[in-house]
């Protein structure tokens, strides 16, 4: 990120839980669907995963999305099996972007770990998001976790940054 931002002003630890979301991907043996959590690191701890109607959507700043999250194309209520999204013309990922950047913030953090390009075509999904956007009337920094240059080259050959205000690379 640029040097002069400071996400820590927008979320303090201590108080910003609730403006802070993580999306995943499970897979089951016989069917795949989107997890939604706080932390990342609550991912396998099934008492944390959170309910859809749960979200206050409107008040996500931070989200982090895992590339799996652009091949899901359901998400299943882990409270309440009956309760089913199915996305139809999209995809998990895609789908919780659009709630989030609906809201009226006016700055977005998003968070995403670059799949390696030799193990998996999952980050073209995210790209094309991002490439099809039209102008914003809020900032968006990135977060772009990566495990080496081949991931960089990859970014700079596929993303428009066009609308994005600051990215910054990191390893995770």
């Amino acid at each position: 990120m640029s040097p002069d931002f400071d996400y820590t002003r927008l979320l303090d630890p201590q108080k910003s839980s609730n403006k802070i979301l993580t999306i995943d991907g499970l897979n089951h043996q016989t069917y795949s669907s989107g997890i939604i959590t706080r932390y990342c690191q609550e991912r396998e701890d099934e008492t944390k995963h959170l309910s859809y109607s749960n979200v206050n959507w409107k008040d996500i700043i931070y989200l982090d999305i895992k590339p799996i999250t652009f091949t899901i194309k359901c998400y299943c209520d882990p409270f309440d099996p009956t309760n089913k999204l199915a996305f139809r013309k999209s995809n998990f990922g895609e789908h919780v972007l659009n709630k989030v950047f609906s809201n009226h913030q006016k700055v977005y953090l998003i968070h995403y770990v670059s799949e390696h390009p030799y193990k998996s075509s999952w980050n073209k999904y995210f790209f094309d998001y991002f490439n099809k956007m039209k102008e914003p009337s809020f900032l968006i920094y990135l977060e772009y976790g990566i495990r080496d240059d081949v991931e960089i080259t990859e970014f700079e050959n596929c993303m428009n940054t066009e609308y994005i205000s600051s990215v910054v690379f990191n390893y995770p």
